[in-house]
């Protein structure tokens, strides 16, 4: 392994949302008296009565269990582009785990009346998509929590992303038809049965399609890489923490870092550098917890720092 400390020759102030990409709603069914409560936006609606208290990720945070049949309303309140009937541009955010691979799971249906196939699913080997815009070549696993990220740009990009990662880059769906969505979206809603019991701990819906970087920087299922620890490990990148002048990073050998991107816990970009060095300097950077985008070798590894 080999140590790099990164201090800066350049670093770059930059914003990672672009204008209109706004969290307007979140789900997080910690309060087991009320799993339709809101952190931000509306109050769900439930359709059905299967649903259940289960364990989150770790003791602070909760989890609901759906069962087949029963599924959520939003109502959003995303009002759609000037001279567009329904909204063509979002990112659904779903904090999950199923209880086996070889059932249909179902993760939203973008019809009102739930009258037609499901949008997005897992289907019987593991693997994430629809027909329509493709499957993922990656399966998930039974009993493992997963952030799965649904970034939707209608006419441009279709893509999905498992904890920061991106596993399919969907074939891009036209505007105004069956991925747009109304004025309501129907979560873990399927027709015909398609929707098996899956276990959530957070939901979260944006008003437009977040990127790559964004995406990374919202992490893993409950942000779990790492935070309260000295060194937070993605796979065999790690930083250790706490960080003070300067963020310290270990990779394997013959590893080049192409870049590393500080985000704060809002998502916006405080501090980058793309140099082939990849130097970053953060006395400039006000103490906190903050998320480092790594990317070595074209994959992203996304880790919780802290600064003091």
């Amino acid at each position: 392994m080999k140590k790099l400390i990164l201090t800066s020759l350049l670093v770059t102030i930059i914003s990672v949302f672009s204008f209109g990409q706004n969290k307007v709603g979140c789900w997080k069914f910690d309060d087991a008296t009320n799993f339709l409560k809101a952190d931000i936006g509306k109050t769900l609606s439930l359709v059905g009565t299967g649903i259940h208290k289960a364990d989150g990720l770790d003791a602070a945070n909760g989890a609901v269990t759906v069962d087949v049949g029963t599924y959520f309303i939003v109502d959003h309140g995303i009002a759609p582009k000037a001279g567009k009937v329904y909204v063509n541009d979002y990112t659904l955010v779903v904090d999950f785990k199923i209880p086996s691979v070889g059932s249909w799971y179902c993760f939203f249906q973008t019809s009102p009346s739930n009258n037609s196939d499901g949008d997005c699913f897992i289907n019987k080997t593991g693997n994430i998509g629809t027909a329509a815009t493709g499957y993922s070549t990656s399966a998930v696993s039974a009993d493992k929590w997963y952030r799965l990220i649904v970034s939707v740009k209608l006419g441009t990009s279709y893509r999905y992303y498992i904890d920061g990662n991106l596993i399919k880059d969907g074939v891009s769906q036209s505007t105004e038809e069956r991925f747009s969505l109304d004025k309501t979206l129907l979560l873990f809603a399927d027709d015909d049965g398609d929707d098996g019991t899956i276990t959530v701990a957070e939901v979260s819906l944006y008003d437009g399609a977040l990127d790559d970087a964004a995406v990374a920087a919202l992490g893993v299922a409950g942000h779990t890489t790492g935070v309260n620890s000295v060194m937070a490990t993605n796979e065999n990148v790690r930083i250790v923490n706490p960080i003070r002048d300067n963020i310290s990073i270990i990779v394997p050998d013959n590893q080049t870092i192409q870049a590393v991107t500080l985000y704060d816990m809002c998502g916006h970009a405080v501090l980058q550098s793309t140099s082939g060095d990849a130097k970053l300097d953060v006395t400039g950077v006000a103490k906190g917890t903050y998320i480092a985008l790594v990317k070595i070798g074209g994959k992203n590894y996304t880790l919780k720092c802290v600064k003091e």
